[in-house]
């Protein structure tokens, strides 16, 4: 389970519809390992209210999963709030990870489990390949891979 982003204009309107590096990594490797049938991914905005809004649509699903991703910290709030209001255990029911590991995720009840990224050095490297661009003729797409850390706490089920 997957929960993804639009992007949007200052109107509030869809700019792009984003198709996260996260979520189709997670759609191959589902794919790859003949789990296609149990993906289900929810686009949303980056607001903690949507994941809310996605958190309820989570648990009207036939096979309610046994895992949720979701894309940011501030949405994994809306999505515990969702499972919370419908007495929903986690992790005992369903697990849930996230990204960026703010700090307040070690005083959530569970304690969230989530990605760190170092966004210093994401910055600093953003700004780098920007003076590039601008002042250099870059003539082949780039990619830039930044280094993470999964987090592990009591928002991830022990069960095997």
């Amino acid at each position: 389970m997957f929960i993804s982003v639009l992007v949007l204009d200052l109107d509030g309107k869809i700019a792009c519809e984003k198709n996260d590096l996260r979520e189709l990594t997670y759609l191959s490797w589902m794919k790859l390992h003949n789990l296609d049938q149990y993906c289900h991914s929810f686009i949303t905005d980056w607001s903690t209210d949507s994941a809310f809004d996605a958190g309820k649509e989570i648990l009207k699903l036939k096979d309610r999963p046994t895992a949720v991703i979701v894309g940011s910290d501030p949405m994994a709030l809306g999505v515990y709030k969702a499972f919370n209001d419908a007495s929903v255990n986690i992790p005992n029911n369903i697990s849930v990870v996230s990204f960026d590991d703010v700090d307040i995720n070690r005083f959530l009840t569970p304690t969230l489990s989530s990605v760190y990224m170092n966004t210093e050095e994401m910055g600093k490297t953003a700004v780098r390949l920007a003076k590039d661009l601008i002042t250099e003729d870059i003539q082949i797409p780039l990619t830039i891979t930044c280094h993470s850390q999964l987090n592990i706490r009591d928002s991830i089920s022990k069960k095997k």
